[in-house]
């Protein structure tokens, strides 16, 4: 065998190998901010394609250049990203396409890199892993509870009721975070 064959052998290797050193779930902040290297070989949800046009065309050009696998999650793991956020209390604040990122997470069990603080503790409860885009990140887990604010009860949120109105009082719930 010559050495420009045995280059060509090593050269394969290392590309099949680079294509599994990093296999990730971008969030648009990391295809906002990243350099496209790093995106390479990432999923990402074909919803963020939107979300990415009303930000930047240029990037949307870019980012469509590179090598990302653009996937839209399987009903089943829609169905645990839903679940997930609603026992996080954050089901009534994420978009879709958080939801679809977060749904990748249970599809593929790979870390997602995101900056979205709702994200970070729906994936934090339900025991994925993230880690931040270029923000530091949650530090604890938060909970979600309902104020009134006039009497000041307070309430787990019931994303079934959609009432925000206090029984006792009248006046109208505030949702709030509170560390647990």
């Amino acid at each position: 065998m010559s050495h420009v064959s045995i280059l060509l052998v090593i050269e394969g290797i290392m590309t099949n190998l680079s294509l599994h050193l990093f296999v990730a779930i971008l969030d648009t902040a990391a295809l906002l901010a990243w350099p496209v290297e790093k995106l390479k070989n990432g999923i990402v949800a074909i919803s963020q394609l939107r979300e990415l046009e009303n930000v930047s065309q240029e990037r949307v050009m870019l980012v469509e250049s590179i090598d990302l696998r653009w996937i839209s999650p399987n009903p089943e793991s829609i169905l645990k990203a839903k679940n997930a956020a609603s026992n996080s209390g954050d089901l009534e604040r994420l978009s879709d396409v958080d939801l679809d990122l977060i749904a990748l997470t249970f599809q593929f069990d790979e870390e997602l890199f995101t900056d979205d603080y709702r994200i970070q503790n729906t994936l934090t409860k339900a025991e994925k892993i993230w880690s931040p885009v270029i923000q530091k990140g949650i530090s604890d887990v938060w909970e979600w509870v309902q104020v009134c604010t006039g009497c000041g009860i307070s309430r787990t949120p019931n994303h079934n009721d959609k009432q925000s109105i206090c029984d006792h009082c009248g006046l109208p719930f505030k949702l709030k975070k509170r560390k647990k």
